[in-house]
């Protein structure tokens, strides 16, 4: 519970350095504060997520082996959206009617995502940005953008961000990053018709 409240410290903090780098004029790199269903933001309570949505169709609960949190499922038509401790902490939607990060829904084209946030100038193709590679993990150092194309012509874009800057331990050891708190942000896109058709995003830790 209190990991779970210093996330939420966390998120705020973020986002009133987001919207001091919106000010600026520049798309800013995804960040914690960017993780958001319509009205509903990550770290929502139960109550404020029912108020915005309605009674859900369905709702299971279970606990995690790893932590010990309670973890609640709530399942709309064409959205699903998870709690850790009564906190909302994950959505994934197929639906075009809800908005997600930065306004983004299901139906928006690839460039219209890869235009809502950040891109190096150096940028390859597929690396958007990064902090750097990890050859322990072969792969990119969050906080990163990248696309991911699938040998069946969809792609996958995904952007992942640290709740809190990383401590000592992964300065000193990169890989050590996976058992830090992420928000986590996919948008899958068709190979038929080139735009989005599910948006996922989730916060909590890579690896327990």
């Amino acid at each position: 519970m209190k990991r779970t409240i210093r996330r939420i410290l966390a998120l705020s903090l973020v986002l009133c350095l987001f919207l001091a780098a919106s000010a600026l004029g520049e798309a800013a790199r995804f960040g914690p504060q960017d993780l958001n269903v319509n009205a509903a933001y990550a770290g929502a309570s139960e109550t404020d997520v029912r108020q915005a949505f309605g009674e859900p169709v369905s709702a299971e609960t279970s606990t995690q082996a790893a932590t010990g949190d309670t973890l609640t499922t709530w399942r709309y038509d064409g959205l699903t959206l998870r709690f850790t401790e009564g906190r909302l902490t994950g959505a994934d939607w197929t639906s075009p009617a809800p908005n997600g990060p930065r306004g983004l829904k299901v139906g928006d084209s690839l460039d219209t995502v890869t235009g809502a946030f950040y891109r190096d100038a150096a940028a390859s193709e597929d690396v958007l940005y990064t902090a750097g590679w990890v050859d322990a993990l072969q792969a990119q150092l969050p906080p990163y953008g990248i696309v991911i194309r699938h040998a069946d012509g969809s792609v996958t874009v995904q952007y992942l961000a640290p709740v809190e800057p990383y401590a000592a331990d992964v300065a000193a050891s990169p890989a050590e990053y996976v058992y830090q708190s992420h928000a986590i942000l996919t948008f899958s896109v068709s190979s038929d018709t080139s735009t989005v058709v599910e948006i996922n995003w989730s916060l909590g830790a890579l690896a327990e």
